[in-house]
């Protein structure tokens, strides 16, 4: 009896993980440049693959610059401007406090569902990148 216990328990525990190299869908990060410090915004979409659709996602933010902090370190699901099965999209934002250019990257965690009932759901983690831009200069170093 205990080992189909622990069985049980490691094929929940085996199925928490994404599988490497399918990631069911893709996700795209966009952060709109603007000339002078303060507020950045930028847009998170996933699609899933073929056949899928979201059940569940968030965002949560993995790194940004020096310069700009997000207001926020997760957005839930609750938080999506959009929450279709075929397409789910959150706008964030970050603070800039001065000039400069860099990166925030984020991770994108969705539960995607075959269309086709009766089939198991699986957990994704996508992860997204964009360019932070703060200031008109085009001189600006990549930090």
């Amino acid at each position: 009896m205990r080992g189909w216990v622990l069985a049980i328990v490691a094929s929940v525990i085996g199925a928490a993980h994404p599988i490497a190299g399918d990631p069911g869908g893709t996700a795209t990060m966009r952060c709109d440049p603007v000339a002078e410090p303060g507020r950045v915004r930028c847009a998170v979409e996933l699609r899933p693959a073929d056949g899928l659709e979201v059940r569940h996602a968030d965002v949560v933010i993995v790194a940004a610059p020096d310069f700009a902090q997000p207001l926020k370190g997760r957005i839930g699901p609750d938080d999506a401007v959009a929450r279709d099965p075929l397409v789910w999209r959150w706008t964030l934002a970050l603070v800039a406090r001065r000039n400069g250019r860099g990166e925030v990257s984020a991770e994108v965690r969705a539960v995607l569902c075959p269309r086709e009932r009766g089939r198991p759901c699986r957990p994704r983690v996508l992860a997204v990148k964009a360019e932070v831009v703060v200031g008109s200069s085009p001189n600006l170093a990549l930090r």
